[in-house]
């Protein structure tokens, strides 16, 4: 007959087919030719396939090796390590954030537990601050940086990348800038007089326009009145004016005398 599974190799007894020594990986029984059951593996079948197998008590019974891979966040071979090295989720292919002194993630859903470091938010600390905010847990707000492509301070330390805006400097500008609001005053305290002159002048226009006018209304109808005057008195007499009125004058040019001849003929 053929010796079972014996240990390391070794011959079984020439007798009865023992194994002085026990069994190699995999085997029970005095012979050690009996399968270990489902859900125990190694030698003598003393070991349990481990809980975080995909499919629960299933694995191979002489390494242990889970069947069907590990649950999420476990690898190695029997799946008893939990994922580490900054990976996380389903065989330890995902990479955990921006966690606090670069903790290791949670190993099964990649949270970071204390927190995130500056510059990032989110449960797995992988968004970077946004809205104008930087630093830790995005609480700082970004001074009056230039904004050319809708890019905000930089997230983690604050600096604005293409410069202040007018009026401010420094690299996280919020800095005012002495030079340029003492050039804006001065152009200020220098507009003010000139503001005050047009305004002055404008007014005055005006009020020159608005006395013309009450002007030309008061004269128009004594001229008109002095017309009629002139007609009415002429009629009779051998001269006819001419009555012409030219803005607010009025001017008489004298046409000539008219005769008025005899509607009779001289009898004979």
């Amino acid at each position: 007959m053929i010796c079972g599974n014996c240990r390391n190799g070794e011959q079984c007894n020439h007798v009865n087919g023992s194994c002085p020594n026990g069994c190699d990986k995999g085997a029970i029984g005095v012979k050690c030719d009996i399968a270990c059951h489902h859900g125990t593996y190694g030698y003598n079948c003393e070991d349990k396939c481990s809980i975080n197998c995909r499919i629960p008590g299933r694995c191979d019974r002489v390494t242990g090796r889970c069947k069907g891979e590990c649950k999420v966040g476990w690898k190695g071979q029997t799946c008893d390590t939990k994922c580490n090295g900054g990976k996380f989720g389903e065989n330890c292919e995902n990479d955990c954030g921006h966690c606090l002194h670069k903790e290791q993630c949670h190993y099964i859903d990649g949270t970071c537990s204390n927190g995130c470091n500056d510059g990032y938010q989110g449960i797995q600390c992988k968004n970077i601050c946004s809205n104008n905010t930087y630093g830790s847990n995005c609480s700082l707000s970004c001074g009056n940086c230039l904004y050319v492509y809708g890019e905000q301070c930089h997230h983690v330390t604050g600096q604005c990348p293409r410069g202040c805006v007018s009026g401010f400097q420094g690299d996280f500008c919020v800095e005012e800038n002495d030079l340029f609001l003492s050039s804006s005053e001065a152009r200020c305290q220098l507009a003010a007089p000139l503001y005050s002159f047009i305004s002055l002048f404008c007014v005055s226009v005006l009020i020159i326009v608005c006395l013309v006018i009450r002007v030309l209304r008061n004269h128009l109808p004594k001229c008109q009145h002095k017309q009629e005057n002139e007609k009415t008195g002429n009629l009779s007499s051998s001269k006819i004016s001419n009555i012409m009125y030219t803005g607010d004058i009025c001017a008489y040019d004298e046409v000539g005398e008219v005769t008025k001849n005899p509607d009779y003929d001289e009898l004979q």
